[in-house]
């Protein structure tokens, strides 16, 4: 097949030739930029935002580490402390009503500003020890504000 090629393109004019050559040498070259060039270009062009996207996550889980490490510092609270602490912070999120069963709280809310239980839930964490297990939450538009209504269950986050 070679020598057929060659035999074939010696037949060909030395312009033609020389054309056949360039063609050739171009799409080798189209060939090595489409597979091997653009595609490391594109990489590098991309590492700076990368590297920022990366940054910024890890500044964030070294605030959270250090969030973790005040937490398990904290000294616990008692059940009982927990319990007065819920029942008198349930009112900041509106209509709201709570129930133990066992090392669980439910507590139902009607009318939490979106704020208000945001608020809430960073609150329980830090002072009650208390992470959200299940939580069903329905928006509700009262006007020109946006409320919340639903059922949170909470849990100690004990060790």
């Amino acid at each position: 097949m070679r020598d057929a090629f060659n035999t074939w393109f010696e037949q060909r004019a030395p312009r033609e030739q020389r054309l056949i050559a360039a063609l050739a040498a171009l799409a080798v070259t189209a060939l090595v930029w489409w597979l091997a060039v653009a595609p490391a270009l594109q990489t590098y062009r991309e590492t700076d935002a990368a590297h920022a996207k990366l940054d910024a996550e890890l500044a964030q889980m070294q605030v959270m580490a250090e969030e973790a490490k005040q937490l398990k510092a904290k000294p616990r609270i008692s059940s009982a402390q927990a319990q007065v602490w819920l029942e008198v912070s349930i009112k900041k999120l509106g209509v709201a009503s709570m129930t133990m069963q066992g090392s669980r709280v439910h507590i139902s809310f009607v009318g939490a500003t979106p704020e208000a239980l945001a608020g809430w839930l960073a609150e329980a964490r830090s002072r009650a020890q208390l992470l959200p297990v299940q939580a069903n939450w329905k928006s509700s538009a009262n006007g020109v504000d946006l409320l919340w209504d639903g059922s949170l269950v909470m849990a100690d986050a004990g060790p």
